[in-house]
């Protein structure tokens, strides 16, 4: 049964206050911040928006700490609702400058926290109490869907990953169905596609890719393999949701370069190269940054990309290869800053691991 069927009067109170104040104020800021960190914001699949009535769970790609930055420019295109975040309850700084900030404006009003039990080291006493305020949230969450609040979770939990898109956690599944009086009743279920298009130029680009709504359907008694299937689910859209950027093709390029023991990286094979891979990919079905299918766009990404590698160290201004550099494999928590351009590149070996097709383009390669 769907839940906006018992949606009831809209919030009011603080709850109220953030949809009145607090979250166009916070949208405010967190555009003008982010607009001066990144070049262009691409929105894609606002269509799907029209098959959303009532409060749904909005499910976006974790990619940055920027994300909550960033994603006030999908807020805007969903229509402003009313929407909270839930967030693990040790997302937000605890200083004491900002604590009491971080209280009135995320905890009281925007994100509604929950306890990382089966990451947790605690006693067993502990771990009962983190379960029993997870109850507690559990049943807010139920309340707000109720008012007609949508939710947010970026199910990944982390983006500390080797940029392959990550295990998808079950807090998505556990809000994307409550169960009122006996019954269950579920909530749209909208996953986004969120890149950042990290080596481009001097200023990244983001896109979003608004997904197709589902609902949650139980597949089985078994919970952990219920959870498992809507897990699978979210990946797969993850997947087609991703876009394909310079940063994942150029990383693709540059890795196996190195790996061919190349000593240069020349631009005409390089663009070409961009040129035929993007094109596939794109008469593939996948999403592809537009610019990389336009004449001029293109040139000018891959210049962006070329400087971009001479400026993190990967090649020098000759072109010539820093393939200790490139072939560098992190074991640490800061992949991402040790290598960018394998972290770039692995989005695109995560995808190609599991779709043939992907793999098979990727091998469109002029070295």
């Amino acid at each position: 049964m769907q839940l906006e069927q018992l949606v009831q009067t809209r919030s009011s109170g603080i709850r109220g206050l953030k949809a009145r104040v607090v979250l166009p104020r916070l949208n405010k800021w967190a555009r003008e911040k982010s607009d001066r960190k990144h070049e262009r914001y691409v929105v894609r699949g606002q269509e799907n928006l029209e098959q959303i009535e009532g409060p749904a769970l909005w499910i976006p790609k974790h990619e940055s700490w920027m994300d909550m930055h960033t994603l006030s420019a999908l807020w805007d295109k969903m229509g402003t609702p009313l929407i909270n975040g839930v967030s693990r309850s040790d997302y937000f700084p605890n200083s004491p400058i900002k604590s009491f900030l971080t209280s009135l404006l995320m905890r009281q009003t925007l994100f509604l926290e929950v306890e990382r039990v089966g990451m947790s080291d605690a006693s067993e006493k502990e771990k009962e109490k983190m379960q029993a305020r997870n109850r507690k949230q559990a049943k807010r969450i139920q309340q707000y869907y109720q008012k007609g609040i949508h939710m947010a979770v970026l199910p990944e939990g982390t983006t500390k990953t080797d940029g392959r898109i990550a295990k998808i956690k079950s807090l998505a599944y556990n809000v994307s169905h409550v169960t009122i009086d006996g019954k269950t009743y579920v909530v749209p279920c909208v996953p986004v596609g969120n890149t950042i298009d990290f080596m481009a130029s001097n200023k990244p680009s983001v896109f979003f890719n608004i997904g197709v709504p589902f609902y949650y359907q139980k597949v089985s008694d078994d919970v952990k393999g219920d959870i498992a299937t809507f897990a699978s689910t979210v990946k797969n859209a993850f997947m087609d949701l991703n876009t394909v950027t310079i940063s994942q093709l150029g990383g693709v390029y540059l890795r196996k370069l190195a790996m061919s023991k190349k000593e240069f990286m020349q631009i005409g094979p390089f663009e070409e190269t961009i040129e035929q891979q993007a094109k596939k990919l794109n008469d593939a079905g996948y999403k592809v940054d537009p610019f990389l299918l336009d004449t001029s766009g293109r040139t000018y990404q891959v210049l962006g990309f070329y400087n971009k590698a001479i400026k993190i160290g990967y090649i020098n201004r000759n072109g010539q290869l820093n393939r200790t550099k490139i072939l560098s494999t992190p074991n640490s928590r800061d992949f991402k800053q040790e290598n960018m351009l394998l972290y770039c590149a692995n989005r695109l070996f995560g995808i190609a691991e599991e779709r043939k097709e992907v793999d098979r383009i990727l091998k469109t390669h002029l070295l």
